[in-house]
């Protein structure tokens, strides 16, 4: 069938029209009628490339319904009727629990192709997410399972092409559920349909598919960004446009950029996330469904994600989001090495050079501390779960190995897990660590730094908790002689000493009592 330029109706859009004509709406001669073994009890839903109805059991074996599909131009034009048997052989081929099933397909002898399908009852998937208020996690865990059977479907050289809310259906268990493979298109054959018009749908539709470009995984991720931003954000990601104004803003090839609503409502690696799927040119999006998925499950994990770059800064805030353990090194490292040479730096002559030196001290700290505690994570620590003492273990024993010439940050790092252990009720595991820190900074740094004074305090509150008071009281001397002359009396580490050693003399006194040694 063809209109007056000679060209077929069908393939310039003017399919439903053409099928108005052939059934129209008011004789719909298909209610009651048998396929497959069901008969056609009511429509569902209808549109350019057929109708669906719900069918029911004919013979009564077993209770189901299901939905029929039937392709009402398969006698008008040989193009639809090639791609509504291509749609059958796709979904006999995409056995996955997140498609629907194929159950049968044929065509009658009046040559009305028709499929049988499974028939899944829910809401589409944005009025489920706007109805139950879901959070960004239970959006981004709802679509998983999707972004599986669209992986699946790409293994098998199947794109969708026409990915929307409208074709997937959250069931009543809360699963979504994928419809519709009935404009999909094996990838080897999208080169040499690149200059065929294509039926698609505007608000959904990738450049390249507005463009006329061949069609590869790219635009599938390009529609999974479009749907992304419409279940987190509850609009659109691009305004509404007639297909002139699609076709024209494609050409452009601008950069996708979110409103700054969108960019304040997204936590930052999610907003990083959908602007990557929805980059212009299929080069610039993410090289597989399968690695836009492993990075949705980095950002529920508080991993890193491949989008963002991976600075030092953005590592290492990855890892105290998600481990508790390295949130307290952290703040042993602030409390007990960064706030003390900041007051450090003030005091020297040159604080100006010192304070150079002790940031890139600080800094190698904090990079040696993320490296051990990323081996945390499932696929660099081979999916063993390793255990907070464990990370210690093997933070303290890269020490010497990793720092053999540099003792100021040996020790530095020796503080700040004996500080660690110390935290975690572990003094026996600290001991060795904390005098080996003091030792270091006593002999490169002198006992006059205010860092010496400040290892050697922490060495003797720990002999203080393991009743060691003499070996306490010795080290609270010493550094309080060094305070005093240094510091002030006054001075606030200085008056913290002094109450120190104030409880180590009565409680030395009382374990050396002889009635203390009689128990």
């Amino acid at each position: 069938m063809t209109n007056g330029s000679g060209k077929d109706r069908l393939s310039t859009g003017g399919a439903f029209d053409v099928l108005t004509k052939v059934v129209p709406d008011e004789d719909d001669r298909f209610i009651g009628r048998e396929f497959g073994g069901y008969k056609i009890s009511t429509l569902i839903a209808e549109g350019g490339m057929g109708r669906v109805y719900r069918g029911e059991r004919v013979d009564g074996s077993f209770d189901r319904d299901v939905a029929i599909k039937l392709s009402l131009a398969s006698r008008v034009s040989k193009d639809l009727r090639e791609r509504f048997l291509r749609e059958q052989q796709i979904l006999a081929d995409m056995s996955h629990p997140n498609v629907a099933s194929l159950y049968d397909a044929g065509t009658t002898d009046e040559g009305w192709s028709f499929i049988i399908m499974e028939l899944v009852e829910g809401q589409d998937i944005a009025s489920y997410v706007d109805g139950m208020g879901l959070t960004e996690r239970a959006v981004i865990e709802l679509l998983l399972p999707l972004l599986d059977a669209l992986a699946f479907a790409h293994s098998r050289l199947v794109v969708h092409r026409d990915i929307k809310a409208s074709n997937i259906i959250v069931d009543r268990q809360g699963n979504a559920r994928l419809l519709d493979f009935g404009i999909a298109k094996l990838l080897e054959d999208a080169a040499s349909a690149a200059t065929r018009a294509r039926p698609l749908t505007v608000g959904a539709a990738s450049p390249e598919q507005l463009l006329g470009k061949p069609i590869t995984v790219a635009s599938d991720i390009y529609q999974v960004g479009l749907l992304l931003h419409r279940l987190l954000l509850g609009e659109p990601a691009l305004p509404d446009r007639t297909l002139a104004e699609a076709v024209a803003n494609a050409a452009e090839e601008k950069p996708f950029l979110l409103s700054h609503k969108a960019s304040r409502e997204l936590a930052p690696d999610l907003a990083a996330i959908v602007t990557h799927c929805l980059q212009p040119a299929p080069a610039d999006r993410y090289r597989s469904m399968t690695a836009l998925r492993d990075d949705l499950i980095s950002f529920l994990a508080k991993r890193p994600v491949s989008v963002t770059p991976p600075t030092l800064t953005y590592r290492f805030a990855k890892l105290v989001q998600r481990n508790l353990l390295l949130a307290l090194v952290l703040s042993v490292l602030l409390a007990v090495t960064i706030g003390g040479t900041a007051l450090y730096t003030i005091r020297i002559n040159d604080a100006r050079l010192a304070a150079e030196r002790e940031a890139a001290t600080s800094e190698e700290v904090i990079t040696f501390l993320t490296e051990v505690f990323e081996t945390s994570d499932p696929d660099k620590a081979r999916g063993a779960e390793l255990t907070a003492r464990e990370l210690l273990d093997r933070g303290a024993a890269r020490i010497d190995e990793q720092f053999p010439d540099r003792p100021i940050i040996r020790a530095r790092l020796l503080h700040v897990i004996g500080g660690v252990y110390r935290e975690m009720s572990l003094p026996n595991e600290s001991l060795p660590l904390e005098k080996e820190a003091y030792e270091l900074r006593l002999e490169h740094l002198g006992p006059n730094d205010r860092r010496t004074m400040m290892a050697g305090n922490d060495l003797a509150i720990l002999y203080d908790r393991l009743e060691r008071f003499d070996e306490a009281i010795e080290i609270y001397e010493n550094v309080l002689d060094r305070e005093r002359e240094i510091l002030g009396s006054d001075d606030p580490d200085t008056l913290k000493t002094l109450n120190n050693l104030g409880v180590a003399v009565p409680a030395s006194l009382r374990s050396n009592s002889p009635q203390s040694r009689s128990h």
